[in-house]
This record gives structure tokens, C-alpha cells and sequence, in this order.
């Protein structure tokens, strides 16, 4: 634990004087080296009241260096973000104690950084917190329905939110509608509609922002989880979204990112049942599609899908 907390005073100075350490990002780095490697996984647990709850913990630091924009400090805060979303899946719900500061601290960096970066990051620790559908967290503790209306507000009115960071907020309001449908049955309509306006936006585009395709058919995946009937009362919303899947089944061979075929392969395994009568109809083709994504040229990662 020595080490662990050798490093937690680093970054507790370096909060405090920026200049007192070189290379931040290598710190983060061989701080993360010292977590997933020198220390096991079953001993994880002993280090976490250090790293959320002790006097130098990493949610301090990250809440403390949000005023410091320098670009090392940005991807310091991002590196740490992404770090604890890795320990939260590695610890499970041994996290639980600390869920809830963990949750806290992420959605306050979100609403006070500039960084766009960062703030995407912010999502991670979250989105695996709720997953974790720990009994000690409902709806209520963590605050989901004000959580969500902010969401909803930041979406609408932030000017200098990147369309990246727009897309993260579409997932992060679908899991909250999948896994706490009870507070989130007043936004479903709103959020469907922006979730299939984002769609058409980008698939009409001469340059469309593939991460923005992603996350808005990762979003509807979530939101029609618990709200598929209410999808179903517009015959557009399937027509739509069928060409939309069929789309994301197409993508050009050089694009070689395939969270937009993954999210489409996704959707369809989920909520097949939405779309039978275009399935039905296009059953050779989509075979065809489908298909085409098991030959040995394509993505290794896509294959495995």
C-alpha cells in the first residue's frame, strides 16, 4: 500500500505546484502500471479506501485541477478517468462504498471542465457504476431524474460541447431510461425523436461524424430497452431506423472503425422484433450483410461480433 500511496501524494502535489512534476501523463501511466500489474486483483479492494476516500485520493485531485487547462493536466484528467472506469470493472461491485463519490465527482467534472476530452471520459466511471446495478443505488441516491434533466439542458444549450461530446450524452440519457425506466418515462419522446434526428443528420452528411452515428444508435439500443412500444406508435420511427441499421451494415472496406457496424449487429440481436416487417421484407439482403462481415478480410474485431 506504500507505493499506492506514494503516488496518491504526488498527484496531491502536483495539485497543489503544477511544476513539480516533469511528465504527469507518465506518472498517471506508471501509476496505472503499479495498479493492474504490480498489485493483484483480489488485493485491488484494500487500495480503493486510498484512491476515493484517504486524504490524497484521486477524486480530489481531479475536482482540484479542473481550473489548470494546461494540455498535461487535460490528459492527466482524462487518463485518471479512464483508469477508475478500469478499476470499477476489475473490482465489480466491490466498488459499492465508493460508488456514489465516484458517480458525484464525475458528473461535477462534467459540468465544470472545458475539455471536451474530459468530458466524454466522464461518462466511463458512470455508465460502469450503473451497470453494476448495486441494490444500494437506486434512482433516487444517485440523483438520476436532476442528472438527466441537466443532460437534456447541456445538450440543447451548451455552444461549445464538440458533437462527440452531444453523442456521449444521447448514450449516457439511454442507459439511464434501460436501467431506471420509472424516471425517465416523461423524456422518452423527446429523446427518441433527437436520438433518430441525430441519425439522419449525420447518414445525409457529405462528411458524416461516425462516433456521432455510434453513439446515437448505442443511445436508441438503450432507450428502447424499456420504451419499445412507444417507438412503435410512429410506423416512421422502424421505417427509419431500418435504413439506418442497413447503413451501418455498409460501410465503405477503408473505414476501418467498426463501432458503427458493432452498434448496428447490436440493435438488431436487441430489438428485431421493431423492425420484422422491413427484416422480413429485405431477408436476403440482410443475410448478405451480415454475412459479409464473417470473410476473412474483414475486421477481426468485426468478425467476432
Amino acid at each position: 500500500m506504500q507505493g499506492v500511496e506514494g503516488y496518491l501524494l504526488k498527484f496531491e502535489q502536483l495539485a497543489d505546484n503544477p511544476s513539480s512534476v516533469d511528465d504527469p501523463i507518465a506518472l498517471i501511466q506508471d501509476f496505472k502500471n503499479l495498479c493492474f500489474t504490480a498489485i493483484p486483483k483480489n488485493d485491488l479492494g484494500l487500495c480503493a479506501s486510498l484512491l476515493f476516500q484517504g486524504e490524497h485520493n484521486l477524486l480530489k485531485f481531479l475536482k482540484k485541477t479542473i481550473p489548470i487547462q494546461d494540455k498535461a493536466f487535460i490528459k492527466t484528467r482524462e487518463a485518471l478517468l479512464l483508469f477508475i472506469a478500469e478499476l470499477i470493472k476489475q473490482m465489480d461491485k466491490r466498488i459499492s462504498d465508493y460508488a456514489l463519490d465516484i458517480k458525484d465527482c464525475c458528473f461535477s467534472v462534467f459540468r465544470r471542465e472545458q475539455s471536451n476530452t474530459v468530458k466524454i471520459a466522464t461518462f466511463k466511471p458512470m455508465t460502469k457504476i450503473i451497470e453494476l446495478q448495486l441494490a444500494i443505488l437506486d434512482a433516487q441516491t444517485l440523483n438520476i431524474r436532476e442528472m438527466a434533466e441537466i443532460y437534456i439542458q447541456q445538450f440543447t444549450c451548451a455552444k461549445k460541447d464538440s458533437q462527440t461530446v452531444k453523442s456521449s450524452i444521447l448514450q449516457m440519457l439511454g442507459t439511464f431510461a434501460e436501467y431506471f425506466p420509472e424516471v425517465m418515462a416523461d423524456k422518452v419522446k423527446h429523446l427518441m425523436s433527437v436520438q433518430l434526428e441525430s441519425l439522419q443528420q449525420q447518414f445525409k452528411s457529405n462528411k458524416p461524424d461516425l462516433q456521432i452515428i455510434a453513439g446515437s444508435i448505442k443511445g436508441l439500443c438503450s432507450l428502447l430497452v424499456n420504451f419499445g412500444s412507444e417507438f412503435q406508435t410512429d410506423h416512421r420511427n422502424s421505417q427509419n431506423m431500418y435504413q439506418y441499421i442497413c447503413l451501418s451494415l455498409e460501410l465503405p472496406s477503408h473505414i476501418q472503425r467498426y463501432e458503427i457496424p458493432k452498434s448496428g449487429h447490436r440493435f438488431l440481436a436487441l430489438h428485431a422484433h421493431l423492425l420484422k416487417e422491413y427484416l422480413t421484407e429485405d431477408s436476403e439482403k440482410m443475410y448478405a450483410r451480415i454475412t459479409n462481415h464473417c470473410k476473412p478480410s474483414t475486421n477481426p474485431n468485426l468478425r467476432k461480433l
